[in-house]
């Protein structure tokens, strides 16, 4: 493994166990490296604001019109008021298919006690053409009380509120010819003569052994690669089991906070499914995800079913104003963990067991 790969990698582990807490003093969050200066964001850096509320998030890209081998600035602004936290989980695929050059970060306390903290990537682009950067991720946590939070946009005290930014969409320029120093190659001189004939026993025999090493090589990736898609599979339902009891402990909500609660749990249920059935969906509305999810053969139809049931509760709390009671909020997140428990992968294959008696979803 060369020293960029090793550096690449210590960043991103960096970013995830540090969870990049913004307001709670910069704990767990990654040093930043000892290297040249980051430069400031100039005037043509694409620009995308979320105001949350309490919470303010501001994403920078330059340059606007890269070329491929230049490098690539994304800086993440987050601005919080006192006593106001956000944490952005750096999630694999948070940067697209853009490689980690250099993080740096920078946390410093607002006039009014708040704080305000500025993440820096250095990134480089795989290749020209279409890019994005993904949406990011935050978790917005305020701990001021109703009285002392009269501008709290995502529900004082009521537990974190997702909050998702805009995706960044950029144009990499190909490598002009005039840019580059390097010389082309030159022809090829004339191949030598053979006289005489050669027997054709060694061509074939390293011709079999050529296709002997392929056919392992094959084999062995495709063993390993099994082998992650198991391991991420497994890693999708630990983490929603997980999540739904940090859910649970946290009790129903009352009436405030009720979106912010159903749309927590929608998500967790969305993103099991993605990582359980390998179903890349993350911005499809829910009648486009359902449609994507009837498609899954490992999914049966009573368990399809189920999720659109439930999903369809969420989305009456989310976006018709319903209201619903402690029984009836703990009832549907026993609805979500009885469709994770049932479609949990198993040793024998990925078929999933018939769903549980009881389980259901009253939709108000």
């Amino acid at each position: 493994m060369t020293r960029r790969a090793l550096r690449i990698a210590a960043v991103i582990v960096a970013c995830a166990a540090g969870a990049a807490c913004v307001g709670c003093g910069g704990d767990g969050a990654p040093a930043a490296p000892s290297e040249a200066p980051v430069p400031a964001p100039p005037p043509e850096a694409i620009v995308k604001e979320l105001d949350g509320g309490p919470a303010r998030i501001t994403l920078r890209l330059w340059p606007a019109q890269p070329t491929l081998g230049d490098s690539i600035w994304l800086q993440v602004e987050v601005t919080t008021a006192p006593g106001v936290t956000v944490e952005l989980p750096f999630e694999q695929g948070a940067l697209g298919r853009f490689a980690v050059q250099r993080y740096v970060t920078d946390t410093t306390r607002t006039d009014d006690g708040g704080a305000r903290r500025v993440d820096t990537y250095e990134l480089a682009a795989p290749m020209s053409g279409r890019h994005r950067i993904p949406p990011f991720r935050a978790l917005v946590t305020d701990g001021r009380g109703g009285a002392a939070a009269p501008d709290a946009g995502v529900g004082a005290a009521a537990g974190p509120v997702e909050l998702l930014t805009d995706e960044l969409p950029l144009e990499v320029g190909p490598v002009l010819a005039d840019r580059t120093d390097r010389a082309l190659r030159p022809a090829p001189g004339a191949l030598p003569t053979t006289v005489g004939v050669r027997s054709p026993w060694p061509a074939v025999a390293g011709g079999a052994a050529a296709v002997l090493v392929v056919v392992g090589g094959a084999l062995a990736w495709r063993a390993a690669r099994r082998r992650r898609v198991r391991r991420g599979v497994e890693d999708a339902w630990a983490t929603a089991m997980r999540r739904l009891a940090e859910l649970e402990a946290r009790g129903a909500p009352d009436a405030a906070a009720a979106d912010a609660w159903f749309v927590e749990l929608s998500s967790v249920v969305r993103r099991y499914v993605e990582g359980r059935f390998r179903l890349r969906a993350p911005e499809l509305t829910t009648e486009e995800f359902l449609g994507e999810a009837r498609r899954l053969e490992a999914l049966d139809g009573a368990h399809r079913d189920l999720l659109g049931r439930f999903l369809e509760q969420c989305d009456q709390v989310k976006f018709a104003g319903h209201r619903p009671g402690e029984d009836e909020s703990l009832g549907v997140l026993r609805v979500a963990r009885g469709f994770v428990t049932d479609t949990r992968p198993r040793p024998d294959g990925d078929a999933a067991a018939p769903p549980q008696e009881g389980t259901h979803v009253v939709v108000a």
